[in-house]
């Protein structure tokens, strides 16, 4: 009985022009093609994406296109840099940034990003771990607050 071999997945690659830590659009290409090879992703040049500076939910005609594929189920990855290079951290603060993440997830479509924060990298977990995080820091603060004498009441 011969063995089937899965697919690979379809992947695009979402590029950040004008990111904070200045890291060149050929570095990012470089990292996103190496993370895409070992996860066994598969690119193509033409579903390789610049933001131009702007987030993933804009109407830019990029990510419109890049959103049709998704829906159309033409990809079934998109890899990028960083989390930041949807256009906003933490993610879950942005209401229009998390529909727009939500709306891959909801296609099957992860949105990976080459450098891990939290150990992941998965973009949904990271919202998840973001606002966590967020969450017990101000837990602490107010533990903190009442332990201290301070004025903040429940």
């Amino acid at each position: 009985m011969p063995i089937l071999q899965q697919p690979r997945q379809r992947a695009a690659i979402l590029l950040q022009t004008g990111n904070a830590d200045d890291i060149s659009i050929g570095k990012q290409q470089e990292l996103c093609h190496r993370y895409c090879q070992q996860q066994g992703y598969q690119v193509s040049e033409r579903h390789i994406y610049r933001d131009e500076g702007r987030p993933l939910c804009s109407d830019a005609s990029q990510f419109v296109h890049l959103r049709m594929l998704v829906v159309q189920g033409q990809l079934d990855v998109l890899v990028i840099p960083r989390s930041g290079s949807l256009g906003l951290l933490p993610l879950w603060r942005s209401l229009p940034v998390a529909m727009t993440v939500d709306e891959f997830y909801r296609y099957q479509v992860p949105i990976e990003s080459v450098i891990a924060r939290h150990g992941v990298h998965d973009i949904y977990q990271q919202m998840l771990l973001d606002a966590i995080h967020f969450v017990k820091q101000i837990d602490a603060a107010k533990i903190e607050q009442r332990h201290f004498g301070g004025t903040w009441q429940e």
